[in-house]
């Protein structure tokens, strides 16, 4: 079989912050790299397909998954020596090849460097020894605030299937050949997490209230509001429903802001909380008449293809399908089954319609 010997190094954007920074190094990895040519002879430096772990597909989508153990090295702006287990997992839609290309650095080497990651996502679920959970979803925006991290590949376990005898097997021969793979199993790897780490932020309750003469619904985790529900300091009477969820009350690393949006008496005298930036600016431009009370309310996770990263919980949603406009938020499926037999309609991302996710 051949081999590849120089390591591989895969390179994410990193933004430099003041913020503390968790910086670890796997201990055990399971899981395949795997890169296909395009053939992309500009200047010698070819690119192909990249993609880490082992992939499944299910409901739609493909989750490629790496996991095993860890331990934060010195560095570490987070505990360092603390040690846990890690899954990394690449998402994309669809059961095609990945959407994730990269290059080589320079001609012919085996260094990568991503070109576009397409429709896919990295989720990096952390479980340190001492107890909870961190977790990331990369990249954001214009690869803000994203995961770093180096891999290297097995050289006793790699091989390349579409080159010529003279080739050798190597990242950046296969990104000549139009359609050579490279496959390998993955050693241990670094990574960093820049940033609060999603462990930083305190979390609240979202309490919701019930108005039976409206038949609707409200969730807020002002305590002033609270207040003034509980004490019955409102035209007509809301009560608690004992239900509830958590969220943050500032932004979180890999959390999206929910927007409040007061909907008029004439559509429902209601409320309308939306998950992200783009479902709430398509909200208040197809609404105009709707007021945005804030923009940034609450911050939660979003869901990827409908799935919750690790150490968070599906939250669901429910519009009332009426002229007086509502919607319920819960994370109850049963509560949810039972708004669906009165008429409500679930809405969500994913076969489960999951609109957001609460951390625990």
């Amino acid at each position: 079989m051949a081999r590849i010997a120089t390591a591989l190094l895969i390179l994410f954007a990193l933004v430099t912050t003041s913020e503390a920074a968790l910086i670890g190094r796997s201990t055990f990895t399971t899981g395949l790299l795997r890169y296909e040519g395009f053939g992309d002879v500009g200047g010698g430096v070819g690119s192909g397909r990249y993609t880490l772990g082992n992939c499944a597909f299910a409901s739609g989508t493909t989750t490629c998954t790496l996991s095993g153990s860890y331990v934060e090295t010195a560095e570490s702006d987070h505990t360092p020596g603390l040690g846990g287990t890690f899954t990394l997992r690449l998402v994309y839609p669809g059961n095609g090849p990945s959407p994730v290309t990269a290059r080589s650095r320079t001609s012919g080497s085996d260094g990568l460097q991503f070109s576009s990651i397409g429709t896919a996502v990295y989720i990096l679920d952390l479980s340190p020894s001492a107890g909870g959970a961190i977790a990331g979803v990369f990249p954001e925006a214009v690869f803000a605030d994203s995961i770093a991290f180096a891999t290297f590949l097995d050289p006793g376990t790699v091989g390349c299937t579409g080159l010529s005898a003279a080739q050798p097997c190597r990242v950046g021969q296969v990104g000549l050949v139009p359609g050579a793979i490279l496959t390998g199993a993955v050693n241990p790897f670094e990574f960093t997490i820049p940033g609060k780490s999603g462990t930083g932020g305190a979390t609240v309750d979202v309490i919701e209230f019930y108005n039976a003469s409206l038949d609707h619904y409200f969730i807020t985790w002002l305590p002033a509001e609270i207040a003034n529900l509980d004490a019955g300091r409102t035209p007509t009477r809301w009560v608690q429903t004992g239900h509830s969820f958590r969220i943050y009350t500032s932004a979180q690393t890999g959390t999206s802001p929910v927007c409040r949006f007061y909907i008029p008496p004439a559509k429902g005298d209601s409320h309308f909380f939306g998950r992200g930036t783009a479902e709430c600016n398509a909200t208040g431009q197809s609404h105009p008449d709707f007021v945005l009370e804030e923009a940034n309310f609450m911050f939660v996770f979003l869901p990827t293809a409908g799935v919750c990263p690790n150490g968070t919980r599906p939250v669901y949603r429910a519009f009332s399908n009426r002229s007086d406009a509502n919607h319920r938020y819960m994370v109850e499926p049963a509560v949810r089954s039972q708004m669906v037999a009165r008429g409500w309609l679930p809405e969500g991302d994913g076969p489960d319609l999951v609109v957001m996710c609460a951390p625990l």
